[in-house]
């Protein structure tokens, strides 16, 4: 913020030295991780993050430093994942549903997790109505219950579509993690199994699940589904790759790819006001 006061115009400033944090960070993770990062790249317009960069610039740059805290598990460093990870907390309070999937990362998702997602889920929606009254007691966000009474407006559409497409992702990750053994080579790393990268990819989707059933009762939720799309672009190029001799991919593979694309679209279709999230105005309009 000081740096931009020293510009002529300080909210321009301010607006490009974030767009560049936004969008150099996300790119040379990609490029450092993935061997084909086309493929990513595409993941990343498809997911919209891309698009949700040009309106949630607070929260794109936490979801920019997340990119750093992953590529950081993927060196294996103890200490600078969580140094990224407190970063990213700092430019916006949703960055905390990251922490259980680095404190999960060493730790290999069982079969079981397709039970306490539904389970959770369940509990959720059961408990929903009380959601709005306990989210009124964090201070931070009691304005969005006292004067945002649209943000706890429950029954959109688009949380749900997205819910939808971490299920069909879930279930990828855990079909193929249980069918075979899994080997996976990543660009100057020898071979190992079911990395730490993996492991937050699977619980990635399960958390998703899980907020996005929040966000039927408080819609502020749905942005922090945004935090999980990092780790799940990252890896899921990893489960469709296949050998040479391995044959065509499987089909679950390719039901994987549809349900993005499938969701790509539904985010241009869908009426804006199903979003959940009203939309911002310039300042200069105001």
């Amino acid at each position: 913020m000081y740096i931009c006061t020293q510009f002529g115009n300080p909210s321009r400033a301010l607006i490009i030295f974030s767009a560049l944090i936004i969008v150099i960070l996300p790119f040379y993770v990609i490029y450092r991780i993935v061997e084909n990062p086309s493929i990513v790249y595409v993941l990343y317009y498809l997911s919209t993050l891309y698009y949700f960069n040009l309106n949630g610039m607070r929260q794109s740059l936490a979801v920019a430093f997340l990119f750093m805290s992953i590529l950081a598990v993927y060196r294996k460093s103890r200490f600078m994942p969580f140094v990224w990870f407190v970063i990213a907390f700092l430019f916006h309070t949703t960055a905390l549903i990251f922490l259980p999937l680095l404190i999960l990362s060493r730790i290999r998702p069982k079969i079981s997790l397709l039970f306490w997602v539904p389970f959770g889920s369940i509990v959720i929606l059961g408990a929903g109505r009380f959601l709005p009254r306990l989210f009124s007691i964090i201070p931070k966000y009691n304005g969005y219950v006292s004067e945002g009474g649209q943000y706890l407006v429950s029954g959109r559409l688009m949380p749900i579509i997205q819910i939808v497409l971490f299920i069909v992702l879930l279930a990828v990750f855990m079909l193929n993690m249980r069918e075979k053994t899994l080997i996976l080579k990543f660009p100057g790393v020898q071979s190992f199994e079911y990395p730490a990268l993996i492991n937050m990819a699977v619980y990635a989707c399960a958390v998703a699940i899980l907020v996005g059933a929040c966000s039927l009762y408080v819609n502020v939720f749905y942005r922090m589904m945004y935090e999980m799309w990092p780790i799940v672009i990252l890896i899921l190029p990893k489960f469709v790759q296949s050998d040479k001799d391995s044959g065509p991919l499987p089909l679950s593979m390719i039901v994987a790819y549809l349900s993005i694309v499938v969701f790509f679209v539904a985010f241009f279709f869908v009426p804006t006001g199903w979003f959940g999230i009203d939309p911002y105005m310039m300042y200069e309009q105001l």
